[in-house]
């Protein structure tokens, strides 16, 4: 089973401001730790870089919280968890119910091939 991306999620709305900051850590295909990086305005699509890359898992936590440091002393908060309650639960396919506007294009295949 592949294990959860480690997230931290923070906002600052002091003043003027209305910006995000998001650090994960991700786990690449050569079993390499990657620090990835997301910020900009909130409601934006914002900007991505990767902080660094690194075989140990502990370095990888050590950058993700200094990073997380640097933020809160320029007075961004962890809404990690805040985030995570109002995140909507995804409907099952199943579950969902079907408007006579959506049509299956499973039937219109042979039409592609």
């Amino acid at each position: 089973m592949a294990k959860k991306p480690d997230v931290k999620y923070l906002e600052c709305t002091t003043g003027s401001a209305n910006k995000f900051y998001n650090v994960e850590i991700l786990k690449n295909d050569q079993e390499q730790f990657v620090v990835r990086c997301h910020w900009g305005r909130i409601g934006t699509k914002g900007q991505y870089q990767d902080k660094g890359t690194y075989h140990a898992e502990y370095r990888a936590t050590n950058m993700r919280d200094k990073l997380i440091r640097q933020k809160k002393q320029k007075g961004y908060e962890d809404v990690t968890a805040k985030k995570a309650k109002e995140a909507p639960k995804k409907e099952k396919a199943k579950d969902k119910p079907v408007t006579k506007h959506e049509v299956s294009l499973s039937r219109f295949t042979d039409l592609w091939e």
